[in-house]
């Protein structure tokens, strides 16, 4: 039984210790503490520091006990592993979990740390830099070109979870990919990848919020990503989303209506060459498609239920499978694109109103239907704001 899931962030200048409670006695408790770094023990944090992970199967039988574990132990704590954030050789803070009784982790949960905590890693290195950065801004002004370096280092950070131009060009010749972040970061992002036997996926993905807390969520989901096509070899893209929803579920305790009920609408496609097969899934969001042969776009409603939270009834995921050579043309998209406010009457685009601009230039090479959305978005909007993270991707099959 987990006791305790929480983050501590370091900062060994003031020597202090910030906490960041997941989990706590098995009820979700969300907040945050500072305790003194006296309070820990010396052997703990240096091994942390050499990015070790750190086992302790039984504080009780430890010899000396620092007021951590003696803090542990009021809370029926007997055995924690820490794992170390680190990023550039420097260490950021830890992973902990914490246990009634002795720890054991299966290859598969070793696994899924590994990926859970190399995203964790980047969405607070991202927080901190944010943080800097904002507070330089407010009392240096002299340091701008300081400031925009970082926040282009951000940039930078949250785009490594996309797909790079080649990976894309080897994956899908013909293509577009329009992402704008309504901050710097933010919740949306893209997935391709190519496997064995001429298999092909593709995914967008619209995660709980935007910003940094939208950033963290599309790292966690990267990596469920991960695990469900790579370390269990799932090829169907609606039990994809079945095993995704069922891990959010678990990390966040989604049991009832009451828990906290982050997740993700998505839309995954499964291309087989091999068996000339085409396959989507989609939670909360449409898909739209062009059959060859036929001039009018068809839209395909997703499932009415997001990846993760709780739902009372069994969630199933609907899945759509075409042969191949029936498809000429496909859309994926989050809502970000059809809630946009603007026009004469401020009113929201709308999906109808998005079909039929896709049904004008579905024709056109894809990198002007990219250009064609931009110009059309930025005429709508006009000079409102931005409200919501917007991605749109565009694949013509060859």
């Amino acid at each position: 039984f987990i006791r305790r899931l929480n983050i501590t962030l370091f900062d060994f200048e003031k020597e202090s210790v910030r906490f960041y409670f997941l989990r706590e006695n098995g009820v979700e408790k969300i907040k945050n503490e500072t305790f003194p770094l006296s309070n820990f023990s010396k052997e703990t944090i240096d091994a942390l520091k050499r990015n070790q992970r750190v086992i302790v199967q039984s504080i009780r039988e430890k010899e000396i006990k620092s007021e951590s574990d003696k803090q542990m132990m009021r809370n029926n704590i007997d055995a924690f592993a820490s794992f170390p954030l680190m990023i550039d050789g420097q260490l950021l803070g830890a992973f902990n979990i914490s246990f009634e009784e002795t720890i054991e982790f299966t290859d598969e949960q070793e696994g899924f740390i590994s990926m859970l905590i190399e995203g964790i890693t980047i969405a607070i290195n991202q927080n901190l830099l944010f943080t800097e950065i904002y507070s330089m801004n407010n009392k240096l002004t002299s340091l701008n070109a300081e400031i925009k370096s970082s926040i282009n280092y951000a940039l930078k950070l949250q785009q490594s979870v996309l797909p790079s131009i080649e990976e894309i060009d080897n994956i899908f010749k013909k293509k577009f990919a329009l992402l704008k972040q309504k901050d710097v970061v933010g919740g949306d992002f893209y997935w391709m990848h190519s496997f064995e036997s001429n298999i092909k996926m593709v995914a967008a993905i619209d995660c709980t919020g935007h910003g940094i807390p939208g950033a963290f969520m599309t790292m966690l989901s990267r990596v469920l990503l991960r695990e469900a096509t790579t370390m269990k070899g799932l090829r169907n893209p609606s039990k994809i989303l079945a095993q995704m929803d069922v891990a959010i579920r678990t990390i966040f305790k989604q049991h009832n209506y009451d828990s906290m009920q982050d997740g993700m609408d998505m839309t995954i496609c499964v291309i087989d060459e091999n068996k000339n097969k085409i396959s989507f899934s989609a939670a909360q969001r449409p898909i739209v498609l062009k059959f060859k042969g036929q001039n009018e776009l068809v839209v395909k409603k997703g499932s009415r239920f997001p990846v993760g939270g709780y739902y009372e009834d069994e969630k199933t995921f609907d899945l759509l499978e075409y042969n191949l050579d029936e498809i000429e043309q496909f859309y994926l998209f989050s809502d970000g694109y059809v809630d946009q406010f603007g026009g004469p009457n401020v009113k929201k685009y709308g999906t109808k109103q998005f079909v039929k601009t896709l049904n004008i230039i579905s024709s056109m090479p894809m990198h002007l239907q990219k250009d064609f959305l931009i110009n059309e978005l930025d005429n709508w909007r006009g000079e409102l704001d931005q409200i919501d993270d917007i991605l749109v991707l565009g694949v013509k099959l060859n």
